[in-house]
């Protein structure tokens, strides 16, 4: 999802390092809920926000990979080992996020290390990763991440720059009506959120649609006022937002209030959850997601994530849980190929050729990781349907930029 409002630089981060990896090893001790490994068993972490503005994002991310290798576990495991899971919490905090990579290098030989839920936490701890040669797969890399591929970095989403393009495909194909519509924008002032911007900016301008507000807010916010008084001045044709899921509840809430009862809004995927649609229940908002939903149980993948989120008492339907179960599938794939023991080498490299993950419905096309893709490509965009109470695909397949 996401780089901080207050940007520090990396420079900043590293001066304090030797304070933060004990701040974190202390806090770590208490917020990890996953077992160190035994013997003879492989060792996977995570590192995600637990606790502070994103704990939502950061505790689906781990619950939805607690599922599903708590699932692999009772099924024998993989190549008959067991995955000994240690989730820490990073605060959504950057040098913290790269205490972390130290800890489950160094101290639990985790082979990889999935969560990263907010991109300048990944950021920070891109040289840590590098140092000990240890494989990310998150949910807020950057374009420039995987642009080009770097080793052992792989996005389990879509990357968020990226969906510029389908939203505004899905705009101009749906939601515009006149010659000249206007559109508002409302983003993050967040690293991940900067070309995306620039993106939409530049399809508002070949499209021939005039921008009456583009605004930036921080991720941190609890209070989406001035986004609504700004939104209902300007009074848009359609929204295009890239919010989180309580963000985009208190935008479209407060932006019916004021007035604009009808205007479409098409949400980004970080804030896409059912609950969040079913909380709306507005026929006038649609979100990009690369998931299938909890409901979509036509899927044998999707059923199997319903039962295996229930039984460890997580909520399939909240946010990120999904998001998490798919990092968990692509380690899983890439133990698989990699073998017993698995070292955070060859993980790595293994992941690195990992071809495809056939995921049973539960993303909306099949999981491709090679030495060219390493994000999820193809998405859908949804919308609610009032009286079934229940999300359609208000696209088809597509594919993004």
């Amino acid at each position: 999802m996401r780089a901080r409002t207050a940007r520090r630089s990396l420079a900043r981060f590293f001066a304090l390092a030797g304070v933060a990896l004990l701040l974190a090893a202390c806090s770590n001790s208490t917020s990890s809920v996953g077992s160190k490994g035994k013997s003879g068993s492989y060792v996977i972490g995570s590192s995600s926000d637990l606790s502070s503005f994103l704990a939502f994002e950061g505790t689906g991310l781990r619950n939805g990979i607690q599922a599903y290798f708590t699932y692999v576990n009772s099924h024998g495991g993989v190549n008959g080992h067991k995955i000994d899971y240690i989730p820490l919490n990073d605060q959504s905090n950057p040098a913290t996020g790269a205490a972390n990579v130290t800890q489950l290098a160094t101290v639990d030989h985790a082979s990889a290390i999935l969560g990263w839920g907010l991109s300048d936490v990944l950021v920070a701890a891109q040289p840590e990763l590098s140092r000990y040669h240890v494989a990310a797969i998150g949910q807020a890399l950057t374009g420039s991440m995987i642009n080009p591929p770097q080793p052992g970095l792989v996005s389990a989403e879509l990357i968020i720059s990226s969906e510029a393009g389908l939203m505004a495909t899905f705009a101009e194909h749906k939601l515009v009506h006149s010659k000249h519509p206007t559109v508002a924008f409302v983003t993050y002032d967040s690293s991940v959120d900067v070309k995306f911007r620039a993106d939409l900016v530049a399809i508002a301008r070949a499209q021939g649609w005039k921008v009456v507000s583009n605004l930036v807010m921080s991720l941190s916010a609890t209070s989406y006022s001035a986004q609504v008084n700004a939104l209902a001045a300007a009074k848009p044709d359609f929204v295009l937002t890239s919010v989180v899921d309580p963000a985009v509840v208190g935008i479209v809430s407060g932006i019916r209030q004021a007035g604009l009862t009808t205007t479409p809004v098409v949400n980004y995927d970080g804030g896409s959850a059912y609950g969040t649609l079913k909380q709306l229940n507005d026929s006038n908002v649609y979100v990009v997601r690369p998931f299938a939903f909890p409901t979509d149980t036509k899927f044998p993948g999707v059923r199997t994530f319903d039962a295996a989120a229930k039984a460890i008492g997580a909520n399939p339907a909240a946010p990120f849980v999904v998001n998490g179960y798919v990092q968990a599938m692509i380690a899983v794939a890439t133990l698989q190929r990699c073998g017993y023991p698995c070292s955070p080498q060859k993980f790595m490299s293994s992941l690195d050729k990992l071809g495809r993950v056939t995921t049973g419905g539960v993303t909306v096309a099949p999981v491709v990781i090679d030495s060219s893709v390493r994000a999820l490509t193809h998405g859908v965009v949804y919308g609610w349907d009032k009286a079934s109470q229940v999300p359609y695909a208000a696209s088809g397949v597509l594919a993004v930029s």
